[in-house]
Protein backbone atom coordinates (compact mmCIF):
# COMPACT_ATOMS: atom_id res chain seq x y z
CA UNK A 1 0.00 0.00 0.00
CA UNK A 2 1.12 3.50 -0.78
CA UNK A 3 -0.27 7.02 0.51
CA UNK A 4 -1.30 9.32 -2.41
CA UNK A 5 -3.31 11.92 -0.01
CA UNK A 6 -4.07 13.38 3.40
CA UNK A 7 -6.29 15.84 4.04
CA UNK A 8 -9.03 17.31 6.85
CA UNK A 9 -11.49 17.42 4.44
CA UNK A 10 -13.27 14.35 4.25
CA UNK A 11 -15.16 15.66 1.29
CA UNK A 12 -11.89 15.81 -0.67
CA UNK A 13 -10.78 12.09 0.33
CA UNK A 14 -14.11 11.38 -0.67
CA UNK A 15 -13.93 12.96 -3.96
CA UNK A 16 -10.47 11.49 -5.08
CA UNK A 17 -11.48 7.94 -3.71
CA UNK A 18 -14.20 8.18 -6.21
CA UNK A 19 -12.44 9.53 -8.76
CA UNK A 20 -9.24 6.17 -8.77
CA UNK A 21 -12.22 4.05 -7.69
CA UNK A 22 -13.91 4.99 -11.54
CA UNK A 23 -9.89 4.45 -12.61
CA UNK A 24 -10.03 0.76 -11.73
CA UNK A 25 -7.58 1.85 -8.93
CA UNK A 26 -8.10 0.07 -5.40
CA UNK A 27 -7.99 2.59 -2.05
CA UNK A 28 -8.70 2.86 1.37
CA UNK A 29 -9.20 5.92 4.33
CA UNK A 30 -6.71 5.29 7.21
CA UNK A 31 -7.43 7.88 9.85
CA UNK A 32 -11.07 8.30 9.78
CA UNK A 33 -11.65 8.78 12.68
CA UNK A 34 -8.70 9.39 14.62
CA UNK A 35 -9.90 13.44 15.38
CA UNK A 36 -11.08 12.25 18.66
CA UNK A 37 -7.59 12.05 19.63
CA UNK A 38 -6.25 15.61 18.00
CA UNK A 39 -4.46 17.05 21.17
CA UNK A 40 -2.72 13.59 22.40
CA UNK A 41 -1.16 13.36 19.30
CA UNK A 42 0.21 15.84 16.33
CA UNK A 43 -1.88 16.87 13.97
CA UNK A 44 -0.61 14.85 11.40
CA UNK A 45 -0.54 12.01 12.25
CA UNK A 46 -4.48 11.77 12.89
CA UNK A 47 -5.27 13.09 9.58
CA UNK A 48 -7.29 11.30 7.15
CA UNK A 49 -5.25 9.79 4.51
CA UNK A 50 -5.84 8.26 1.02
CA UNK A 51 -3.82 4.77 0.37
CA UNK A 52 -3.59 2.82 -2.65
CA UNK A 53 -3.92 -0.65 -2.46
CA UNK A 54 -1.76 -1.80 -5.61
CA UNK A 55 1.75 0.17 -6.15
CA UNK A 56 1.53 -0.29 -9.53
CA UNK A 57 -1.29 2.05 -9.79
CA UNK A 58 0.83 4.16 -7.95
CA UNK A 59 1.73 6.73 -11.28
CA UNK A 60 -1.74 6.82 -11.98
CA UNK A 61 -2.51 7.31 -8.76
CA UNK A 62 -0.65 10.07 -8.65
CA UNK A 63 -1.67 12.09 -11.82
CA UNK A 64 -5.29 11.77 -10.71
CA UNK A 65 -4.65 13.48 -7.40
CA UNK A 66 -2.17 16.14 -9.08
CA UNK A 67 -5.08 16.94 -11.68
CA UNK A 68 -7.65 17.27 -8.46
CA UNK A 69 -5.54 19.26 -6.90
CA UNK A 70 -4.55 22.12 -9.07
CA UNK A 71 -8.55 22.18 -10.02
CA UNK A 72 -8.27 20.46 -13.32
CA UNK A 73 -10.70 17.91 -12.83
CA UNK A 74 -13.38 20.10 -12.16
CA UNK A 75 -12.37 21.35 -16.26
CA UNK A 76 -12.50 18.18 -17.25
CA UNK A 77 -15.90 16.98 -15.90
CA UNK A 78 -18.55 16.42 -19.20
CA UNK A 79 -21.05 19.22 -18.84
CA UNK A 80 -23.41 16.84 -21.35
CA UNK A 81 -25.85 14.03 -19.60
CA UNK A 82 -24.55 10.38 -20.24
CA UNK A 83 -26.82 6.98 -20.50
CA UNK A 84 -25.89 4.23 -18.16
CA UNK A 85 -24.71 1.26 -20.12
CA UNK A 86 -26.46 -1.19 -17.70
CA UNK A 87 -29.74 0.77 -17.05
CA UNK A 88 -30.50 3.06 -19.48
CA UNK A 89 -31.44 5.55 -17.30
CA UNK A 90 -29.51 9.25 -18.26
CA UNK A 91 -27.39 10.93 -16.01
CA UNK A 92 -26.00 14.42 -15.39
CA UNK A 93 -22.73 14.83 -16.99
CA UNK A 94 -20.93 16.10 -13.79
CA UNK A 95 -21.94 12.75 -12.34
CA UNK A 96 -19.16 9.72 -12.76
CA UNK A 97 -21.99 7.04 -11.62
CA UNK A 98 -25.27 6.03 -12.10
CA UNK A 99 -28.22 6.94 -9.27
CA UNK A 100 -30.73 4.15 -10.60
CA UNK A 101 -27.33 1.53 -10.38
CA UNK A 102 -26.13 2.53 -7.25
CA UNK A 103 -29.67 2.49 -5.33
CA UNK A 104 -29.32 -1.32 -6.94
CA UNK A 105 -26.13 -2.36 -6.24
CA UNK A 106 -25.32 -6.19 -6.82
CA UNK A 107 -22.36 -5.33 -4.15
CA UNK A 108 -24.81 -5.61 -1.20
CA UNK A 109 -26.32 -8.77 -2.41
CA UNK A 110 -24.89 -11.99 -1.29
CA UNK A 111 -25.77 -13.84 -4.47
CA UNK A 112 -24.90 -11.36 -6.90
CA UNK A 113 -22.79 -12.23 -9.95
CA UNK A 114 -21.16 -10.67 -13.01
CA UNK A 115 -23.66 -11.09 -15.93
CA UNK A 116 -20.22 -11.68 -18.21
CA UNK A 117 -18.45 -14.55 -16.50
CA UNK A 118 -20.37 -15.68 -13.40
CA UNK A 119 -17.98 -14.01 -10.51
CA UNK A 120 -19.70 -13.10 -7.42
CA UNK A 121 -20.06 -9.82 -6.58
CA UNK A 122 -20.81 -9.26 -3.01
CA UNK A 123 -18.33 -7.01 -1.34
CA UNK A 124 -16.25 -5.52 -4.17
CA UNK A 125 -14.62 -2.39 -3.33
CA UNK A 126 -15.24 -0.70 -6.48
CA UNK A 127 -18.26 -1.61 -9.28
CA UNK A 128 -15.43 -3.41 -11.70
CA UNK A 129 -15.57 -7.67 -11.96
CA UNK A 130 -12.06 -8.42 -10.99
CA UNK A 131 -12.25 -12.17 -12.63
CA UNK A 132 -13.32 -10.58 -16.18
CA UNK A 133 -13.00 -6.50 -16.15
CA UNK A 134 -16.82 -6.17 -16.93
CA UNK A 135 -18.42 -2.80 -14.97
CA UNK A 136 -21.53 -3.49 -13.36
Amino acid sequence: MKKVFASNDRSAIEILRGLLSAEGIESVVLNEITGAVLGDIPFWHAMPELWISNTGDLERAQAIVADFASGETKKTLPDTPWTCNQCGEEIEGQFTECWNCVLDDPREDKESTCFECGYLLHGLPNRRCPECGTNF
